[in-house]
């Protein structure tokens, strides 16, 4: 039996190797135990070699008639952003939440800051819908991914079987340009202080305490990737407004009441606009949503899906059309 001062320095020694492991590259520390939740769950990751980039994802389940779920993730986000959801999920519900280029460990250095463009996102997406033979996923968004699944869903309106979309990005046709011009510059941030502005005054509901470390990584990855240069790239006809009355597919809006990137009353201006939409108010969630109001999201996100699903299966019943290959059933 070790003397108690040994066990002691032992305990001691421990605590000084985890702490140094961890805080000597924090960003990839949390990478690996989301991983490893995700893992554990049944997810893979896998990386993914595309014409224009390599990125990762995500992904359980491939062979099930119920209808798949692409997740895509926000600006400044990761494929690890959707994990408390990915973990509430049915095991054989087929998901893959799909990282976009230029974020999270997709950051491509073949990938020039130019290359980074809405179009780029479109065909990302395209791309790992054809490899995974998914031809009509619901496709879930938040923010810019809203925006994207939007536009996937504009451009390949068969290959679409929904829409569940948290307070996504380029539809309100209504916000004044100088609101627009002002959240362009509050994302573009290039300092420790202007992360926490944005994150405080933006992002969170509740301002809190951001440890240096976390604002200094937040900027160098911003720096190196496509965070940057998206913003810098979006042109006026990426803007979807109006365009979005042209879907025939239903679609489900969650929104923050308190969401100060893009307020409530852009989710009600939207879904005055949809013929087969629904909203699906989150009573005290900011722009955070997963992060800051988990357990509500994930129950919104839910009810949302529930209602989603059910309309597709029952227009599935009446018109004969397969949820999964759109082709007419025998």
């Amino acid at each position: 039996m070790l003397p108690k001062r040994i066990w002691l320095w032992l305990l001691c020694l421990i605590v000084i190797v985890a702490f140094v492991w961890i805080f000597t590259a924090p960003i990839e520390r949390y990478f690996q135990f989301r991983e490893f939740e995700l893992w554990n769950a049944g997810y893979e990751r896998i990386e993914v070699q595309s014409p224009f980039g390599a990125f990762h994802c995500y992904i359980r389940g491939s062979s099930s008639n119920r209808t798949p779920l692409i997740l895509v993730h926000g600006l400044g986000a990761c494929a690890e952003y959707w994990t408390p959801f990915m973990k509430s999920l049915p095991e054989d519900r087929p998901v893959v939440s799909m990282e976009l280029l230029g974020f999270g460990r997709s950051i491509d250095p073949d990938v020039q800051p130019q290359d980074y463009t809405m179009s780029l996102y479109l065909r990302q997406l395209t791309y790992l819908q054809e490899r995974l033979h998914w031809p009509r996923p619901v496709l879930v968004g938040v923010s810019l991914g809203g925006w994207i699944a939007v536009e996937h869903a504009l451009h390949y309106p068969r290959r679409t079987s929904g829409l569940c979309l948290i307070a996504p990005g380029g539809l309100d046709s209504q916000i004044p340009v100088e609101e627009l011009t002002e959240l362009r510059k509050a994302f573009d941030f290039s300092t420790p202080e202007e992360y926490r502005k944005l994150i405080n005054e933006r992002i969170l509901t509740t301002p809190r305490w951001i440890p240096e470390f976390v604002a200094h990584a937040a900027v160098d990855r911003a720096s190196r990737g496509g965070h940057h240069a998206i913003l810098r790239n979006l042109r006026p006809d990426d803007w979807v407004g109006d365009r979005i009355t042209e879907l025939n597919i239903p679609i489900a809006l969650i929104w923050g009441k308190r969401d100060r990137v893009f307020s409530f009353q852009s989710a009600l201006r939207i879904q005055r606009k949809l013929s087969r939409a629904r909203l699906f108010p989150i009573e005290n969630s900011g722009h955070s949503y997963l992060m800051e109001n988990r357990e509500e999201t994930i129950g919104v996100l839910r009810e949302a899906l529930d209602w989603l699903l059910k309309e597709i299966d029952e227009k599935k019943a009446t018109s004969g059309t397969d949820d999964l290959t759109g082709s007419k059933s025998p």
